[in-house]
C-alpha cells in the first residue's frame, strides 16, 4: 500500500495469499503466535501454535 496515497500497489494479500507469501519468502516456518484483528486471517491462525484476535482493548486467545 502507498503510504501517502493508500492505493495498493502491489498484489492483493488475501486470505490463502497470505500464507503463500510467507513460504515463498521464507520457507516451511515454525509460527508460534499469530495476531490480527480479522478473522480473514484464519489461514495464519491456522499456521499458529496459538492465535489471538484483536479487537478493541482485548486480545482473545482462539481455537482454529
Amino acid at each position: 500500500v502507498d503510504i501517502k496515497t493508500g492505493e495498493l500497489i502491489g498484489l492483493n494479500c488475501y486470505g490463502k495469499e497470505k500464507t503463500k507469501r510467507l513460504k515463498e519468502e521464507f520457507g516451511e516456518v515454525d509460527v508460534c503466535e499469530a495476531y490480527s484483528d480479522s478473522m480473514s486471517d484464519i489461514w495464519i491462525f491456522k499456521l499458529a501454535k496459538f492465535s489471538y484476535l484483536v479487537k478493541k482493548d482485548r486480545i482473545i486467545r482462539i481455537s482454529v
